[in-house]
């Protein structure tokens, strides 16, 4: 199994109120410059289901859009660097509170995967043993 992984230092909440636009746009987080080896995993806080949910497709170019249904708590993983995903205007009665992480296992670790998105700012390291500490030789070690 993977010994060490490399997790979004700073997850990003997200809210999506009844009767509000989308926010953002359609896209694939390489749009960003994310690497193409980084997994998103997205985690609702509230149900989620239909116009409150995350849109998707199933693999690259499919465009099988579908809404992701979960219950609270349950993390949905996909490639967000490789399919198109959105999200619509919420007219459901129902607020979406949700936060997102990106993850790189450290068989995928490379120079590319950490070009822009830098390990010991962006990302931080989880290992066996914890998370390692952003001052840490062993942090230096794999920023070098």
């Amino acid at each position: 199994g993977t010994g060490m992984v490399a997790f979004q230092a700073r997850p990003t909440f997200r809210c999506h109120l009844p009767g509000t636009a989308a926010i953002g746009r359609p896209h694939r987080d390489e749009d960003y410059g994310h690497p193409w080896c980084e997994v998103n995993y997205w985690v609702p806080l509230t149900a989620v289901f239909g116009s409150n949910s995350l849109q998707c497709e199933s693999v690259r170019d499919a465009g099988d859009f579908t809404a992701f249904e979960a219950d609270r708590g349950v993390a949905v993983r996909f490639y967000g660097n490789q399919v198109w995903h959105y999200n619509v205007a919420n007219d459901t009665a129902a607020t979406r509170i949700s936060f997102d992480l990106r993850v790189i296992r450290q068989e995928e670790f490379c120079v590319d995967a950490f070009m822009l998105f830098k390990l010991g700012a962006y990302y931080s390291v989880c290992t066996s043993e914890g998370v390692l500490e952003r001052s840490s030789d062993r942090m230096r070690e794999l920023q070098e």
